[in-house]
């Protein structure tokens, strides 16, 4: 009885009140001007049309007679926007083209906030003949959970343009879910504080929603920056990742020089204090794989940006190129909860407790970067080195039947056991599932001979014995080990990062 009694009142709110979380669109104009609204427009004849969007129904003609004439639909009482987070409408241009035109919502005669419409249009105009859904984040209306009155489009041209206007609403789009710092808008209480001529524009075709933030970065302009800024900040708390999408106009020429930048609150409204800067590239594919106009997922752990369990106040991607302007998209910048990816632990690929020499050939000492610490990813653009038999425990001469170890658990995904290529006889692991030749990869070249139950598939633990040293291959010139590191298939350091704080840096024990 009681169940049945908890199960009709569910039914009962649910049909009055709807579900939890969800708010009721407020309708504005649906084929009429809704009960309780009026038409206060000015300079401007308003009637209804016949033109509408969809296949019902009774849309608005609009015929602006002025410069600055708007249509002003106008709510007797407040409406209070608690629970709602954008403004959305349909819009058509029958005839003219270039029409630019400004949205705004006012409280009671005073403005709350302004946005000019083209910001919020593919190709920033509107087209002719051809019905466009607008959205417009109530925090680009400053018009976030206040009360407002009047809905108003008006006429920035001098010329006198004529639109169509079709379902005039206020809706719950889920722009502004916790840990939101952008999506469609800047979430409610981020303004944008970019300095050093850094444009921005929302724009439409983007990542998984309609609209997107773009970045223009002043040409020339070291050190110029996106900067969304929260006077009072929001808490990482309960999430370990900050994550966004991001494309550039030329691909990897347009991302390799961007940094991002997490700060914290110093002194309210005046100061803030940098929490820690990334390199952008280091969270990006190989810059091969990096291509023009193609959106990319970037998780960065907020551990690298000195920011788990912090109270967040600003999101920064500064340009650090003295030379390039690079125009950037980002959409759906937020605070996530994942699964954090951890490279490799690996170690030397030959017994320990000896100091191995290294030869001088191609690949060898002189790529493999800084003087006397020789086991650190290069400053080179080229990972790989050839360690000899020789060992100074011996006298500086050679070992015999030195054997190969696996640098780091994985899966064998290729054997090469041709002699008189370059490679000699190799083997290849693949150290990340699924095991497909992404992520990390090792080499273990020139091998006298393979160790048994060494072949496609077979799974080795670090320090597993691969096969011996040797000097097979037509290019080698002498009993030696190349070792090489592959990080998605690429061997320069743009994928394995020449940052010293890069989360692909790794170090030999």
């Amino acid at each position: 009885m009681c169940t049945f009694t908890i199960r009709v009142l569910v039914v009962i709110f649910t049909v009055l009140f709807g579900l939890v979380g969800s708010a009721r669109a407020i309708d504005i104009y649906t084929d009429d001007i809704a009960s309780g609204w009026g038409n206060w427009s000015w300079a401007s004849v308003v009637s209804v049309t016949n033109a509408r969007h969809g296949d019902t129904g009774k849309g608005l003609y609009v015929s602006y007679t002025g410069q600055w004439s708007g249509l002003d639909l106008h709510s007797y009482g407040p409406i209070n926007t608690h629970g709602h987070d954008a403004l959305t409408f349909w819009i058509r241009a029958p005839v003219q083209t270039g029409v630019r035109l400004q949205v705004q919502l006012r409280h009671a005669g005073s403005v709350l906030g302004w946005a000019d419409l083209n910001n919020f249009l593919s190709g920033e105009t509107l087209p002719v003949a051809q019905w466009v859904k607008v959205i417009i984040p109530l925090t680009s209306l400053g018009a976030h959970n206040v009360s407002i009155t009047d809905v108003i489009i008006m006429n920035k041209d001098p010329s006198y343009p004529a639109v169509h206007i079709d379902d005039v609403k206020i809706e719950n789009l889920g722009i502004n879910a916790p840990g939101t710092i952008y999506r469609e808008g800047p979430a409610p209480g981020f303004q944008n504080w970019s300095w050093t001529q850094t444009d921005l524009f929302w724009k439409s075709g983007c990542a998984s929603d309609p609209f997107c933030l773009m970045a223009s970065f002043a040409r020339y302009q070291p050190w110029s920056g996106l900067y969304l800024y929260h006077p009072y900040g929001i808490s990482t708390g309960g999430t370990n990742l900050i994550s966004f999408s991001v494309k550039a106009d030329d691909g990897w020429m347009g991302l390799r020089d961007l940094q991002v930048q997490l700060r914290g609150q110093w002194i309210p409204w005046v100061a803030t204090q940098n929490l820690g800067t990334r390199n952008l590239r280091d969270y990006l594919p190989p810059y091969t794989q990096v291509a023009a106009n193609r959106w990319y997922e970037v998780s960065i752990p907020l551990a690298d940006l000195g920011a788990s369990n912090a109270t967040v106040v600003s999101f920064v991607v500064m340009n650090s190129s003295a030379t390039s302007g690079p125009r950037v998209y980002f959409d759906d910048v937020r605070f996530t909860n994942g699964a954090i990816y951890s490279p490799p632990d690996m170690k030397l690929p030959l017994p320990g407790g000896k100091n191995w020499y290294l030869t001088v050939e191609s690949g060898g000492k002189e790529h493999c970067g800084r003087s006397g610490d020789p086991f650190h990813y290069p400053n080179e653009a080229y990972f790989s080195l050839d360690f000899s038999a020789n060992t100074s425990e011996n006298g500086g001469n050679a070992e015999n039947d030195v054997p190969v170890l696996a640098a780091a658990s994985g899966q064998v995904i290729e054997v090469g056991k041709i002699v008189d290529s370059g490679n000699g006889n190799y083997v290849r692991i693949d150290h990340d599932s699924p095991y497909n030749g992404t992520g990390y990869t090792t080499y273990y070249l020139h091998l006298a001979s393979f160790a048994t139950g060494i072949h496609p598939g077979a799974y080795l633990y670090r320090g597993q014995v691969l096969g011996v040293m040797g000097s097979s291959g037509k290019y080698s010139t002498g009993i030696h080990l190349h070792f090489q590191i592959k990080y998605n298939g690429s061997s320069s350091l743009d994928a394995t990062a020449t940052d010293p704080q890069s989360p692909h840096r790794r170090t030999w024990d």
